[in-house]
């Protein structure tokens, strides 16, 4: 990881990985088999999405309001991505 890469926040690089495998490997299809590529790396893609998506999890906090609430990665339907926290209402930032 290079110097300008460590300074950015988790959340950001999360998000770039998520991005960056979405774009190599299409939008995640869990269960479905695909033919195309080496099934290795498509295994090991898939694996990397989980971790992240896990890790997403854990990342920060929302300090809108009190009590303060963690935040997590939300992936909509059509792909899309925000980060949101458990409040309610919900406070959401695109990612």
């Amino acid at each position: 990881m290079t110097e300008a890469a460590s300074s950015q926040p988790v959340h950001e690089l999360i998000t770039y990985a998520l991005q960056t495998l979405d774009e190599a490997f299409g939008p995640p299809s869990y269960g479905v088999q695909t033919t195309e590529g080496d099934p290795q790396i498509a295994a090991l893609a898939t694996g990397l999405r989980a971790a992240l998506t896990v890790l997403a999890a854990s990342v920060g906090e929302c300090q809108v309001s009190l009590p303060y609430a963690a935040i997590q990665l939300v992936r909509h339907p059509d792909g899309s991505r925000e980060w949101c926290c458990s409040h309610t209402p919900r406070h959401c930032d695109p990612a």
